[in-house]
């Protein structure tokens, strides 16, 4: 039986489709996956947590009906870019987004984890102001931030998990990297 991944594409929450990380599929179909990259709803039509549970809709899905492609349920791994490792992150670190079964491990490239630290960044980030991907998407109620920073609702149990940012950008320092990492073995450790 073969692993799975699930791909979760970027797009800054309200932008974005599978056909334009294709090329990801592809790779790894051709190097023993059975793999998903599926789409999820976009802001501002579909709004906080949508993505999350649009996470666990696909995962749900590979479960459910991965054994006919030759996939083992035991071994799903899930990967997010952008906005798409916003909501794997959620889906994966929150268990009120509980997935039934486990996953063998997440990959989490350049995403948002702490919507806070990005309103009150605007100026340095150079962000539009409303800003359009945000605000679409977690609201414009920025005291209901706390309530939607992944880094906030962590209390699932450890698992394997590589976070990497990309070299240029607003978070290249990987800032909110630092808090994530430690969270799941010691949420004492996360820090506003």
């Amino acid at each position: 039986m073969l692993p799975v991944l699930i791909f979760m594409h970027g797009g800054g929450f309200i932008r974005g489709d599978k056909s334009d990380r294709e090329n990801i599929g592809q790779y790894f179909a051709r190097n023993g996956f059975v793999t998903l990259v599926p789409n999820y709803r976009l802001a501002p039509a579909h709004v906080w947590p949508a993505g999350a549970e649009d996470v666990v809709r696909a995962y749900c899905w590979a479960r459910e009906h991965g054994g006919r492609f030759g996939a083992d349920p035991q071994r799903i791994f899930l990967v997010g870019e952008s906005a798409g490792a916003a909501h794997v992150a959620l889906a994966t670190l929150a268990r009120r987004f509980h997935m039934p079964g486990g996953f063998a491990g997440v990959v989490l490239i350049s995403g948002v984890y702490d919507v806070r630290l990005e309103a009150l960044a605007r100026r340095q980030f150079g962000t539009a102001s409303p800003d359009p991907r945000n605000e679409a998407y977690f609201g414009s109620d920025f005291e209901r931030y706390i309530q939607m920073a992944t880094v906030q609702l962590i209390d699932a149990a450890p698992f394997p998990l590589l976070m990497t940012y990309a070299g240029v950008g607003p978070f290249a320092d990987a800032g909110t990297g630092r808090r994530i990492i430690l969270a799941p073995g010691d949420a004492a450790s996360i820090q506003p």
